[in-house]
């Protein structure tokens, strides 16, 4: 019998994993934490695996550069370029039209622009983007490669999830809570998290 086409869909559609991983900004506290569809048949926790985080990056350096000293109105670069120096590198925005000039740094993070971003890399320095990420909890060991700027560098949920917490809580990343309680089979307190989890001052209030 031949296969469908409506077959082959359903047939890898079900094949298809997701993560979900959701944390209270404030508390810490984890509320989901979805690691793939049946760990029986795959134990593998995606949201700890590695994967290319992507332009979800850029949110996080741009960051860097606002405490390396930019202001949201500094003009970036958008012109194309070839970098000789990097195997002929040649990185371009995603819809190819908006091209040429300078664009301000608010508005090249607000439509996600790839050649703003790359000037804005390399205006920053590694050693401030390399900081800044550190203390967001996302230590990276491609943050020398240019390529980085435009999400070419793996990080897993769990740790994207906790370094955009600092957006929400102006600047501060907070430690994840997994366990509130726990209590033995008559009730009595065995372990109780403190109300509030520790936190730390990654990034500051105004750039958050």
């Amino acid at each position: 019998d031949s296969i469908s086409y409506r077959d082959s869909l359903w047939h890898y559609h079900r094949m298809l994993h997701a993560a979900v991983y959701a944390m209270e900004p404030g508390s810490g506290r984890v509320r989901a934490w979805v690691g793939g569809r049946h760990h029986r048949y795959l134990p593998y926790d995606l949201v700890r695996a590695e994967r290319p985080v992507a332009s979800t990056v850029k949110p996080l350096l741009y960051s860097a550069a606002l405490e390396g000293g930019m202001d949201p109105c500094t003009y970036l670069d958008n012109r194309p370029r070839v970098y000789p120096e990097l195997d002929d590198w040649a990185p371009a925005n995603f819809d190819h039209d908006t091209t040429g000039g300078e664009v301000a740094l608010w508005y090249a993070l607000a439509r996600s622009m790839n050649l703003p971003t790359v000037d804005l890399y390399f205006r920053t320095g590694t050693d401030t983007i390399r900081d800044v990420f550190e203390a967001l909890g996302m230590p990276l060991d491609r943050v020398g490669k240019p390529a980085m700027s435009l999400g070419a560098v793996d990080a897993s949920l769990e740790r994207l999830v906790r370094a955009y917490g600092a957006f929400a809580m102006r600047g501060q990343v907070v430690e994840p809570v997994l366990i509130e309680r726990i209590t033995t089979a008559e009730g009595g307190e065995l372990f109780k998290a403190p109300a509030k989890s520790k936190a730390r001052r990654a990034i500051t209030e105004p750039t958050a």
